[in-house]
């Protein structure tokens, strides 16, 4: 992320995460539906933040839905950042809910790059509803506990697999 970027924060845990690494970027714009994430960068001198409304709910802890999208509509963001339910070679990246589902479809169309951070216990895993084809990302980080077959299937498959 760097200096004059707009980023898109998607609500989930790892997000937090990602949220603090964040908070002493200067000359950024985050918009976010997360309240962890807005929580966590709202007391930042570094970043601008843009909380993005819509429908709460308590899973994800943050905003989804038709308002959420049609917000989101105004913008166009360098780098989305989205959290990930499962993501599988076969099916791409999945959700079990179909709010979140569509929030994250109409969120990739409105960024330039996609970036998916899972962790390996959602890798190899499908849900009920599919969000994107693997090759509509551009980069997944994930942990070093990924399996290796796994992550040669997947580094095959994504334009960038990056393990931390």
């Amino acid at each position: 992320v760097q200096e004059g970027m707009t980023v898109y924060l998607d609500c989930g845990s790892t997000m937090e995460l990602i949220a603090r690494e964040l908070r002493s970027r200067r000359g950024i714009t985050v918009l976010t539906a997360s309240l962890d994430g807005a929580q966590m960068l709202s007391g930042a001198d570094g970043p601008c933040l843009i909380m993005v409304p819509g429908v709460y709910q308590a899973a994800i802890r943050g905003f989804s839905g038709q308002m959420t999208t049609d917000f989101m509509e105004r913008f166009q963001v360098d780098l989305a950042f989205l959290g990930a339910n499962a993501l599988d070679i076969s099916c791409g990246l999945t959700s079990p809910d179909y709010t979140d589902a569509e929030t994250k479809r109409r969120l990739i169309r409105q960024a330039r790059r996609v970036v998916v951070a899972a962790d390996h216990t959602k890798l190899g895993c499908q849900c009920f509803e599919r969000i994107a084809c693997l090759s509509e990302l551009d980069v997944l980080v994930t942990d070093t506990d990924v399996a290796p077959e796994l992550l040669s299937s997947l580094r095959q498959e994504l334009k960038e697999v990056i393990c931390c």
